[in-house]
């Protein structure tokens, strides 16, 4: 597949997997901030046209939309890697793929 560039898959991962493959890598954490803590379009960095590519997310709704449950049993409002991949890259959600599931506990 000599025309594959990059698929990234957003998961919460605790683990970095290895890859013996000298085109696949895994990255971990940084994900839309720079060294310096400030905002960074990190699909644009690695991809040549990321509001065209396929972006797919897995994980809770706490990750994907910043929905989490506190505990008090109300739902929290936060931040989650969906409003990054819209607001910082300026994707539209029809192009991001999401497998969405239960809720996180706030701790």
């Amino acid at each position: 597949m000599e025309n594959f560039r990059v698929v990234f898959a957003f998961t919460r991962d605790t683990d970095i997997p290895a890859s013996d493959h000298p085109r696949v890598f895994f990255q971990k954490g940084r994900f839309f901030s720079d060294s310096g803590a400030g905002i960074e379009k990190t699909l644009s960095k690695y991809h040549d046209s990321p509001k065209s590519a396929f972006n797919p997310i897995c994980g809770s709704s706490g990750f994907i939309i910043g929905v989490t449950q506190g505990q008090d049993g109300k739902l929290v409002k936060g931040r989650g890697i969906m409003q990054n991949l819209m607001e910082v890259e300026g994707i539209v959600p029809e192009k991001i793929d999401k497998e969405q599931f239960y809720l996180d506990h706030a701790h």
